[in-house]
């Protein structure tokens, strides 16, 4: 995303946008420290949905067309130990 990119107004906008008829629980964004900060910003989201729905948001969220051109994805998956992603 471009570096100027804030939570609210860029990514949580566009997943309510996408999102069309898919029930959602709650959509977080957290800003991430970037490598190269005047060239790029970086977040985790955090989309929530019950889990009847949950191979339809992997499909929906996953897809290049869901997101805004320049954006760069990557599934994230929790540490089998339990820790937190931010420790």
């Amino acid at each position: 995303m471009h570096p100027n990119t804030a939570c609210q107004s860029g990514i949580v906008d566009c997943v309510n946008f996408c999102k069309g008829d898919l029930l959602i629980d709650s959509v977080t964004c957290t800003q991430l420290q970037a490598r190269y900060e005047h060239v790029y910003s970086s977040f985790w989201v955090d989309i929530r949905v019950e889990a009847r729905y949950m191979k339809q948001a992997i499909d929906l969220f996953m897809s290049a067309d869901a997101w805004l051109s320049g954006v760069l994805l990557h599934r994230f998956f929790r540490p089998k130990d339990g820790r937190s992603t931010t420790e």
